[in-house]
């Protein structure tokens, strides 16, 4: 038998849900991300994030207490990970046109994977490895994110138009001397 869902399902409160989704990824994320974005492009950006990730597991295992283990888990692995986990997405929308939301719900089915998998992972890296242990494994976990990183670039198509806006319509070839050449 099918389950019956509640009215307001898909409209009315649904919606303050998901624009308070919105703002949340607009406040918390939008501008460092898209600072970082711009200045190191979307692989750039995933690798420090990775690094970030990895050094705030790493780092906790110098923790005298919890309140350096909230600072260096929370804080640097917790912006590494915001730092890969919103701009990769835009990759998927340049490389994907007819199979978009296959490939979104493949990519963000990792999330959901790794909500299952890490509370067993964890659990038995605890009982064998101790708290530090445990935080040195899942640093190390955490700087896989680097070699998938480097397998992330702008689709050829895309990267022949931005270097060619970039340079503008006159002598591509021209370098800049000083700074009296860019007046």
């Amino acid at each position: 038998m099918v389950e019956q869902h509640a009215t307001g399902v898909d409209q009315g409160y649904a919606w303050l849900v998901a624009t308070s989704c919105f703002m949340i990824n607009f406040i918390m994320a939008g501008p460092l991300v898209g600072l970082l974005g711009q200045r190191f492009g979307i692989r750039g950006t995933v690798l420090i994030g990775g690094v970030l990730a990895g050094v705030g597991g790493v780092l906790c295992i110098l923790a005298p207490n919890v309140f350096w283990i909230t600072m260096f888990w929370g804080g640097v692995h917790g912006i590494g990970y915001g730092l890969c986990n919103i701009i990769h997405m835009l990759l998927l929308n340049e490389y994907f046109d007819k199979y978009k939301g296959t490939a979104m719900g493949f990519a963000f089915s990792g999330d959901c994977f790794g909500t299952f998998a890490f509370p067993v992972i964890l659990e038995l890296l605890l009982q064998n490895y101790d708290l530090n242990g445990t935080f040195l494994i899942l640093g190390a976990i955490s700087f896989n994110v680097i070699p998938c990183a480097m397998l992330l670039k702008t689709p050829y198509w895309l990267e022949t138009k931005t270097k060619n806006a970039i340079a503008g319509p006159e002598d591509r070839s021209r370098k800049f001397s000083s700074k009296r050449d860019l007046q």
